[in-house]
């Protein structure tokens, strides 16, 4: 477990060296070498982010603070809504205690919150430079994995037995394709519904546009129970900040997580994963219950090198037998004149025998 967070950015920086490959392959093919076409790609990177952070950093603590500060209005607010909520819910006949220590529980909650980020808003600046420290730590290791990748994957292809090469850089191929697909659909999703989030929370005229939304862009990332998370924050600040807006503001979150979640999704893991849309619920559902969240993240990708694996065996090996070979069964056929009633019961040959 000591060795855990380096181990996770040197797996970080393997996955954006998926992400960005396709780039370097490019001006590669544009007639850049490997190294020039991965050290114009690192940079303009590393220029986005230095970019994105003058100006993103600062609004990004500022909003961090403002909201933590804002929390006891905040749940003020909700609790207002909670008595108009709790009467139509009693008439309803649920039990006013029950509901009287929700809401109290929940406010007291969110103040608690808002105290320990209070509290800590020195930290938590820090922990968002030690993240973009640890962002570069993470290119840094991405940019030598691009650059030496085609020469660690040739020297496993060389030790690799002659007649197993072939089917070895195909699934090598194929796995590459599979893992830096996987990623890159994760991005999209994530940027698509954090560009859609701030649209909404801008329209709706609601603060916090820029914290909300990089959560809500992060939630995302997480598979299942993503979506849900994502939906709260902007809910709850509809709630108490444009309450006139409540019902078009949580229409827009819906149709934007039905758009992302459920057709973004679905159509970019088939297509560069490589499975069907049922398979990729599944190996989620699967993954999470074994690895947790992790488990729910790469739970795809582990499907599709699993159907890749068994794709070379069935062929490799399934299809030699002589099951398969071409000749091993022949099709009799026979004139249909030669096909009278025999009155010898016997036959033949069974006269001989």
């Amino acid at each position: 477990t000591r060795f855990a967070d380096i181990l996770l950015l040197f797996l970080l920086a393997w996955l954006v060296s998926f992400v960005l490959g396709p780039l370097c392959r490019r001006l590669e093919q544009a007639g850049l070498n490997r190294a020039s076409s991965t050290a114009t790609v690192y940079l303009g990177v590393v220029l986005l982010i230095a970019g994105g952070g003058v100006w993103g950093i600062p609004a990004l603590i500022d909003q961090t603070v403002q909201l933590s500060t804002s929390l006891p209005d905040l749940a003020s607010g909700l609790e207002i809504r909670a008595e108009l909520v709790k009467g139509t819910l009693i008439s309803y006949g649920i039990a006013e205690a029950a509901l009287l220590d929700v809401s109290r529980a929940a406010i007291a909650r969110a103040e608690s919150v808002g105290t320990i980020i209070l509290g800590n808003a020195l930290s938590i600046a820090t922990a968002i430079l030690d993240g973009v420290v640890r962002s570069l730590f993470v290119l840094l290791f991405s940019f030598y994995i691009m650059l030496d990748g085609d020469r660690f994957g040739a020297t496993i292809r060389t030790l690799a037995p002659s007649r197993y090469r072939n089917d070895l850089s195909s699934a090598l191929d194929q796995v590459d394709r599979t893992f830096g697909g996987y990623v890159r659909s994760l991005l999209v999703q994530a940027i698509v519904y954090a560009v859609g989030n701030a649209a909404i929370m801008v329209v709706a005229k609601l603060p916090f546009v820029l914290v909300i939304s990089i959560l809500a862009g992060i939630a995302m990332l997480l598979p299942v129970i993503g979506p849900a998370i994502a939906v709260v924050p902007p809910l709850v600040l509809g709630l108490v900040s444009a309450p006139g807006s409540i019902w078009w503001i949580a229409l827009s979150l819906l149709a934007l997580q039905v758009a992302v979640a459920n057709v973004l999704a679905t159509r970019l893991m088939s297509k560069s994963v490589g499975v069907h849309p049922l398979v990729v619920f599944g190996a989620v559902l699967v993954g999470s219950r074994i690895g947790g969240p992790w488990g729910a993240v790469f739970g795809v990708p582990i499907a599709a090198i699993l159907a890749i694996l068994g794709r070379v065996l069935y062929e490799r090996v399934v299809t030699k037998t002589p099951l398969f070979r071409s000749g091993s069964y022949r099709t009799v056929t026979r004139d249909p004149d030669e096909l009278t009633p025999n009155t010898d019961p016997l036959g033949a040959t069974g006269m001989q025998q």
